[in-house]
C-alpha cells in the first residue's frame, strides 16, 4: 500500500497547473486515479497540453481558467469545478 493508493475517484482542484510544479501534481493525481481540475491563468497552451497528456494516458481533467487575484474568481474558479465533478476532495 503506497500514499496514493486512496487517490482513486476522488475530485482535486489543482491551481497554477500550467506551471511546472503545478502540472507534476496534476498529473500525479491523475496518474492515480483521481479526476483533476488543471487551473491556469496566463497559459492557456500549457493548460490545454497538460490536459491532452492526461487524457491520453487514460486520466479525467477539465482544465479551468480564472485570475486568482479577484475574489469573485476564486468563488467562480471552485463552482465551476464543482459543476463538472459534482464536488471537491482536493484542492
Amino acid at each position: 500500500m503506497t500514499m496514493f493508493d486512496g487517490l482513486q475517484g476522488k475530485r482535486v482542484l489543482i491551481t497554477g497547473a500550467s506551471g511546472d510544479i503545478g502540472s507534476s501534481m496534476a498529473c500525479l493525481f491523475a496518474s492515480c486515479g483521481a479526476m483533476v481540475g488543471a487551473h491556469y491563468y496566463r497559459n492557456e497552451a500549457s493548460a490545454k497540453k497538460l490536459a491532452s497528456a492526461i487524457k491520453e494516458s487514460g486520466g479525467t481533467v477539465t482544465i479551468l481558467y480564472a485570475d486568482l487575484a479577484t475574489d469573485p474568481a476564486n468563488t467562480s474558479l471552485v463552482q465551476e469545478f464543482i459543476s463538472a465533478f459534482d464536488d471537491i476532495d482536493v484542492l
